[in-house]
């Protein structure tokens, strides 16, 4: 079983029964002849389903002999459900045939997700860098999860005009139902300048939104997302001292007011 956008599909096995045999009609049979008919060993399959605080299941649906997958779309998030999927024979056969599906699907509570990057530290030299963002959930759910990535500055608002990357935030990472991780690439583009910058490393918070809106739930439930963060560390040396040098060495005295050029330089 798995979800499919906001509903949760069932599947199972057809039944052996699920198939067209010919039957004799009025008073004939195979041996004396007469007339026969095809007739299918299961009419319909009938889907039910039990909640975690339900006495017992609940027929939320049937399906024609043939089919074998039903799309619940009337289940609520935040609890966990038991499927069960009976065949039943055509009218004037009173023996319905056993469960050929069942399995329970958990759609609730909503876990929490936890995003995490394959590199804490870029060089202001680095160029462009590529980062894997990774979105986790602490447990599997029967839903898909979108996880909307967004990354800001640590620094203040005159920090970031002059901060050492440029990005795009990465597109919305999808959780598939049933899995618990899944990534993007996050392309950050360094900015190799010539300021020292001091010691302190800029940071980016990497930070995520989700939001899912599944079966007869009409408002979003909100999941948990706890964010992580990067460094840049800056690769300029502060200079040490500063040497002053004019242009010339000497002005006459009668010269009057002369210009002199002052240069002054950097040390190591």
């Amino acid at each position: 079983m798995n979800a499919e956008g906001t509903g949760i599909t069932v599947s199972w096995e057809l039944s052996d029964s699920d198939r067209i045999s010919s039957v004799p009609v009025g008073t004939g049979d195979f041996t004396s002849g007469g007339s026969f008919a095809g007739i299918n060993g299961v009419d319909d399959y009938l889907i039910y389903r039990q909640g975690a605080d339900d006495a017992e299941p609940a027929l939320v649906g049937t399906v024609n002999a043939g089919v074998n997958t039903f799309v619940d779309e009337s289940f609520t998030v935040g609890t966990t459900y038991t499927y069960s999927v009976t065949a039943t024979p055509p009218a004037g056969d009173n023996e319905s045939e056993p469960a050929v599906a069942d399995a329970p699907v958990d759609v609730g509570p909503p876990p929490a997700v936890t995003l995490t990057v394959d590199r804490t530290n870029l060089g202001e030299g680095d160029g462009v860098a590529a980062v894997t963002v990774t979105a986790t959930l602490d447990r599997a759910w029967s839903i898909s999860t979108p996880v909307e990535v967004s990354i800001s500055d640590a620094g203040t608002a005159e920090q970031a005009e002059g901060r050492d990357y440029t990005a795009e935030s990465p597109e919305t990472i999808t959780i598939a139902a049933g899995e618990t991780q899944a990534s993007t690439i996050l392309s950050i583009s360094l900015n190799d300048d010539n300021l020292a910058e001091g010691d302190t490393p800029e940071t980016i918070i990497v930070e995520g939104a989700s939001a899912v809106t599944a079966g007869a739930t009409v408002t979003p439930v909100d999941l948990e997302v706890t964010g992580t963060e990067l460094t840049v560390t800056d690769n300029d040396v502060a200079p040490t001292s500063i040497a002053l040098t004019v242009g010339t060495s000497s002005v006459d005295e009668g010269a009057g007011e002369t210009g002199v050029e002052v240069t002054a330089t950097l040390g190591d």
